[in-house]
């Protein structure tokens, strides 16, 4: 299951990437810049009129193309900026107030703190969280065949993020002193981004980062202002027009970024139903009824009366109940109008 929910989030990156290059928002580069941006179906020139003395990605080393992909399309990731040793992020920090605030670990992997942490030490252990949507596109990013160590080879840049332990402590700690060091790691991510030719360059136009906080305020806004700038792939699901407070993109750029959805992380049924063996229709589990909104779940409760009428179809669950078996021994499940994508 976890190497299916890997493969899910790097399809999902790579078609990120087909959209960067061929959504006709990019081509609406920021004006005052001075970057002319072409795009065809082999490349990608960026001529920066201002600042001649910026690396020319005109003529790029030669990168290998990968037939078998769903695109080919080279990318770099901040990794030696963000999440290096000594970077933007303390990963070890990070990995410790997972540990405080509880998260589901990978069962049979040490949660103790046991030393320094590196990023894939920690994408392991807390690999079955659901919010780590982010760390799984991360995680993908750092290990696909299409990356480049040398950003002159890149035509599209991922920033990892990590923010929603971050934005945690400045949302719900706000008078703390971890509040004001999640402060100044958003402002030194800020200065990563407002250091780099490669930003500077399209403005954020080539750049995307996935965020998997489930709240927002202004705090990106104020500290680090220039992810507004990228797009992203975001938890919240409304659409750009109509995402006032649950847009991470900033209003005056939302006409020329993309917004793709994140995922919630699942984790799999131990053994794995191969898809020969199942032997059921479909299969729903979750909430039919909450004290507050009910009525948000009544396409839920709908779907369920559909199923139970239903002599054409076979399922196990409908509603309340076990995950495993009965999700891995379904052919599909449901989701119902109104439920996010994560859900």
């Amino acid at each position: 299951m976890i190497k299916i929910q890997t493969a899910l989030f790097t399809c999902a990156f790579n078609i990120a990437l087909m959209n960067v290059i061929y959504v006709k928002h990019f081509s609406k580069l920021t004006p005052q810049l001075g970057v002319h941006h072409y795009t065809n179906d082999t490349d990608i020139m960026h001529e920066n009129i201002q600042a001649p003395s910026l690396p020319a990605i005109t003529k790029h080393a030669k990168i290998p193309t990968k037939p078998d992909l769903l695109l080919s399309v080279p990318f770099y990731i901040y990794e030696d900026e963000f999440l290096k040793s000594g970077s933007v992020w303390n990963i070890t920090e990070i990995y410790e107030f997972d540990v405080e605030f509880g998260v589901e670990v990978n069962k049979g992997e040490h949660f103790k703190n046991n030393g320094t942490k590196t990023f894939m030490e920690y994408a392991e252990i807390f690999k079955y969280w659901q919010q780590h949507g982010d760390v799984h596109f991360i995680r993908s990013a750092l290990q696909h065949p299409m990356r480049v160590l040398n950003p002159e080879d890149a035509k599209l840049f991922v920033v990892p993020t990590l923010l929603t332990p971050t934005i945690m402590r400045v949302i719900y700690e706000p008078e703390s002193a971890l509040s004001a060091k999640a402060r100044k790691h958003l402002l030194k991510a800020n200065e990563v981004l407002r250091a780099s030719p490669w930003f500077q360059r399209s403005d954020g136009a080539d750049h995307i980062a996935p965020i998997a906080m489930w709240k927002t305020d202004n705090t990106i806004t104020e500290f680090f202002e220039l992810l507004t700038r990228c797009n992203v792939v975001q938890f919240h699901e409304a659409s750009i027009e109509n995402a006032v407070q649950s847009n991470f993109i900033h209003p005056d750029y939302q006409k020329n970024r993309t917004m793709y959805k994140i995922f919630y992380v699942g984790s799999p049924c131990k053994p794995v139903t191969s898809f020969a063996d199942k032997n059921k229709d479909y299969a729903f589990i979750g909430n039919m009824n909450r004290p507050q909104r009910n009525f948000r779940l009544q396409q839920r409760r709908n779907a369920c009366e559909w199923m139970t009428r239903s002599t054409n179809y076979s399922y196990s669950v409908c509603g309340r109940g076990d995950k495993c078996p009965h999700l891995s021994q379904a052919l599909l499940g449901l989701h119902s109008k109104g439920d996010s994508y994560g859900a």
